[in-house]
């Protein structure tokens, strides 16, 4: 059993001025290649799991960490 943060890999939920984003990591090679409405789309998808845990664990949000592209906004 992974944690939460390696199991959404590529992604990662971030705090950017005070709301939550899902962003996506640029160094995946892989992800970063997809396109952005595509991977926008999953992360609308993923969003409801991902807030939920960030509720629960608030230690799995990160600081926003410039050039990470933003694909969801809460």
């Amino acid at each position: 059993e992974k944690p939460f943060d390696c199991r959404i890999w590529p992604f990662r939920i971030m705090d950017f001025n005070g709301k939550l984003v899902i962003t996506l990591s640029p160094v995946c090679p892989v992800m970063i290649k997809k396109p952005l409405d595509k991977l926008c789309e999953l992360a609308k998808e993923l969003a409801p799991v991902i807030l939920d845990e960030a509720k629960q664990n608030p230690d799995i949000v990160k600081k926003y960490i410039p050039n990470y592209p933003i694909l969801f906004t809460f």
